[in-house]
């Protein structure tokens, strides 16, 4: 290999290596950032009906009976994202012991005033409540409960899930 071939070769590894740090330092970067966004969430744990029910401190039939939306401060890092308080009036406990009343905070995936859901929750120091997955929270439609959660797919009525999520308790 000749003097030219053997430059050209060292250039361009150079360069390519160079490249490469410095995306991965991007990326990063990036995921540093974002780790207190509430548009970084996406990547829920993913639990099937009993896992839920197994990691849930409280398992609750409730009415969400008012939502505000506020823009909160990161603590160290001060960096600005939305979350969504909601005000639940617990109708049902189904696992763990609640008040009549709780606060669900989120990042996304806000539930909707006025409706009923049956939330397999985390309460954190804080004393706020926090849905444990992306299907955590099973909305009621036209008297019946729609889960999309593996191991509890489908429509059920409001004793039909009780019953299930009492079943998953013991």
């Amino acid at each position: 290999m000749n003097k030219f071939m053997q430059l050209s070769l060292l250039t361009v590894f150079s360069a390519g290596t160079i490249f490469s740090v410095s995306i991965l330092n991007t990326d990063v970067n990036q995921s540093q950032a974002y780790e207190f966004s509430s548009e970084a969430h996406a990547d829920w744990p993913e639990y099937n009906f009993e896992e839920l029910a197994t990691k849930s401190d409280a398992i609750v039939m409730g009415k969400v009976t008012n939502v505000e939306k506020k823009t909160v401060k990161h603590p160290q890092s001060q960096q600005e994202f939305n979350r969504q308080f909601s005000e639940v009036e617990v109708k049902n406990v189904l696992k763990g012991s609640t008040p009549d009343r709780i606060t669900l905070n989120q990042a996304i995936n806000y539930v909707d005033n006025g409706q009923v859901y049956v939330m397999f929750l985390k309460k954190s120091d804080d004393g706020y409540y926090y849905e444990l997955s992306d299907t955590a929270l099973v909305p009621e439609k036209h008297g019946k409960f729609r889960s999309s959660i593996k191991g509890l797919n489908g429509s059920l009525n409001k004793g039909q899930i009780e019953k299930e999520i009492k079943k998953a308790g013991n």
